[in-house]
């Protein structure tokens, strides 16, 4: 990385003035911590979010667990179960906008498009939150089933579909296996 004193040789051989130079270095610098602040405060609406989705995620896939695992061990010659499930999507949530037709009268143009705004809903003084319409719940990638009866196959056979049937998923998405 180049030093300041190398910075201001280099720009001295382009005959500028040590204070202009000074100037657009520091010009430069306020920019890019602008840059920086604006990116970082974005971020951290984002971060809140996507930390919520995940959290919410991850009661869902325990409580998924929780309940698949109660209910196979109860298939006929399955025993004692232990289940894992990942998922392909997590939480999503879809927010009311609102739209504005605009109109480009400066171009000479007539010309319009849309201006696109979430409604917002107001809780309390301080509060402000999006109002939702809509949750699409997160999709399962694939679940994997140890139980003791993992290894014939009609007890395979009888928790796939059980699997299949509860979380509308296909065959190839659950593996089942004998517990050690």
């Amino acid at each position: 990385m180049l030093k300041m004193d190398e910075i201001i040789k280099t720009v001295k051989k382009f005959k500028f003035e040590k204070k202009t130079v000074m100037l657009v270095i520091g010009c430069v610098v306020i920019f890019g911590l602008l840059i920086i602040s604006e990116l970082s405060s974005g971020n951290d609406e984002t971060e809140q979010g996507t930390a919520n989705t995940t959290a919410y995620s991850s009661q869902y896939i325990k409580k998924t667990e929780s309940d698949l695992k109660h209910i196979v061990s109860k298939i006929s010659g399955a025993g004692k179960t232990e289940v894992l499930v990942t998922l392909e999507t997590y939480y999503e949530n879809v927010y009311a906008k609102s739209y504005e037709q605009t109109n480009d009268e400066n171009t000479g143009n007539s010309s319009s498009g849309y201006k696109e705004e979430y409604a917002i809903i107001k809780k309390g003084s301080q509060n402000e939150e999006c109002l939702i319409i809509k949750i699409y719940e997160p999709k399962i990638k694939g679940v994997a089933i140890v139980c003791e009866g993992g290894d014939k196959t009609a007890v395979q056979k009888a928790i796939t579909e059980t699997v299949c049937a509860l979380y509308d998923i296909s065959t190839d998405k659950v593996f089942v296996t004998k517990m050690n």
